[in-house]
């Protein structure tokens, strides 16, 4: 029993996702950290124009969305897809169409999760600079009367 939990842990860190393609059985990977650390020059253009893909008017165009993002970074694409299937990039480019569209769907099924955290840092940190800078602008020294107001009152001192 405790093989098969450890098991499960490992597939809900590293989920690799089986599929075939083109009559070979493929294994797409999602970028370790270490990866992600060593092809960070390949991720940057990605992540600092992920904004396109937060938008909630996407309907029914997601997935054409997300093909023509990533089409806008050929090179990188098709490097990282290498990477996440332990493949040559020559292998890749000789795929059809649409194949090509297919792997490119589940490179991004495996990897969204890093730009979707990047994504919500970099919105985080917005927000708290905003709510910082607007904490600064409004704050003001409390008043006696205001530490001694009623609301107050209900706390229990020693006097």
């Amino acid at each position: 029993m405790q093989q098969q939990e450890q098991t499960n842990d490992l597939e809900i860190l590293f989920p690799d996702r089986e599929f075939v393609l083109a009559g070979e059985k493929l294994t797409m990977r999602e970028l370790t950290f270490k990866q992600q650390l060593n092809y960070h020059h390949l991720l940057e253009p990605l992540y600092k124009n992920f904004d396109v893909l937060l938008s909630d008017d996407l309907g029914d165009n997601e997935t054409n969305t997300t093909l023509d993002f990533l089409f806008q970074y050929p090179e990188n694409t098709v490097n990282l897809m290498a990477i996440c299937l332990n493949k040559p990039v020559e292998w890749i480019e000789q795929l059809s169409s649409e194949d090509a569209e297919i792997l490119a769907l589940y490179w991004w099924a495996m990897n969204k999760g890093f730009f979707i955290r990047r994504a919500w840092r970099r919105t985080q940190t917005k927000i708290i600079k905003a709510t910082a800078q607007a904490g600064e602008e409004s704050l003001q020294p409390l008043s006696e009367q205001a530490i001694t107001s009623e609301k107050l009152t209900t706390i229990p001192t020693d006097k």
